[in-house]
């Protein structure tokens, strides 16, 4: 049995243990929206999901295979004993991780101990994903489409996110941590690599670096804001590039990393990225960076969880138009 084979079977002793409950299909819940109102009698949760993504394929529900969402959805139904809908604050891809993913869900009756509800609902879950700091929300400072307070949202709520992209640049990448850091085994001029990610910071329209960018979101308005990208040398060859912005197109932040190690490398002039940006195609990006050096590491609120708000996202609001994001 390979490596990802283990991993694999591991994540997965969750959905065998409640084969009775069944994954909404992926069209059913493609957005990952939840209604604008909390019908009355149910109450609404948020909580902070922690998942290493290597047997995944992504937060976001897909047929006939295991994801995150599906997975919580599917132990939440058993331990309720009714239907749960998990709306997360993004949507990873395949195989990326998350250490400050933000969900909420609704439940028909009220928990009474969140400690021993959130305690009981670890030990159901694969080792894999974890759930931390659930608490009860209910409604938003926040005004919905008809002028009324709309319930607490893990989408709407969020001020920004933070991504970290973790590699390796040497020889032989330490095995421990082949599932959480991309291994660049050409050489890495770090001058260069910071230089290149100094390209990307501020508003830019990103349609060149995102994988569908002509249809969906992109196609609608491509349009983000990086506030910083912070580059740190770990020694012994490690590095830790830290992505704050409002959010992210599909598979922006690898494209983006793809395009920052070529740099870094040698094999692209920093001057290359303007003309990307210009263009605003896929086909002079490079390969996008691979999924398992990325995390989701926090995702920022004013009224949930207790870590200090970045001062670039004090007084904001999350626009709708750029919630649903994947990095």
């Amino acid at each position: 049995l390979t490596a990802l084979g283990w991993l694999k079977q591991e994540s997965l002793v969750g959905k065998e243990r409640f084969d009775n409950f069944t994954e909404t299909s992926a069209e059913e819940s493609s957005e990952g929206e939840a209604s604008s109102t909390v019908p009355s009698g149910r109450f609404r949760y948020a909580m902070s999901v922690l998942y290493d993504g290597s047997a995944y394929h992504g937060w976001q529900l897909q047929p006939h295979q295991p994801s995150v969402q599906g997975l919580l959805e599917t132990v939440l139904a058993k331990k309720l004993q009714h239907k749960v809908k998990v709306v997360g604050a993004g949507r990873t891809d395949t195989g990326v991780h998350a250490r400050g993913q933000v969900a909420h869900f609704e439940s028909q009756g009220e928990i009474i101990d969140l400690g021993k509800f959130e305690h009981g609902f670890n030990r159901m879950l694969p080792f894999d994903v974890r759930v931390q700091h659930m608490q009860a929300v209910a409604v938003s400072d926040d005004l919905g489409n008809d002028g009324q307070p709309r319930p607490w949202h893990s989408i709407y709520n969020a001020l920004g996110k933070l991504y970290v992209y973790r590699f390796y640049s040497g020889p032989i990448l330490d095995p421990l941590q082949r599932h959480m850091r991309y291994g660049e085994h050409r050489q890495i001029n770090d001058e260069k690599l910071r230089a290149a990610t100094r390209e990307f910071v501020g508003t830019h329209n990103f349609a060149a670096f995102a994988n569908k960018n002509m249809k969906g979101k992109a196609a609608a308005n491509a349009v983000r804001t990086i506030h910083s990208i912070e580059v740190h040398n770990e020694g012994d060859g490690n590095y830790r590039v830290e992505f704050l912005l409002d959010g992210a197109l599909y598979k922006m932040v690898r494209n983006i990393m793809g395009t920052v190690l070529a740099v870094a490398c040698g094999k692209l002039e920093v001057s290359a990225i303007h003309s990307m940006f210009e263009e605003g195609t896929r086909q002079k990006v490079p390969t996008a960076a691979p999924a398992h050096g990325l995390c989701l590491e926090q995702v920022y609120y004013s009224d949930f969880g207790n870590v200090p708000v970045p001062e670039c996202f004090s007084g904001k609001k999350k626009m709708p138009s750029q919630a649903m994001t994947d990095g």
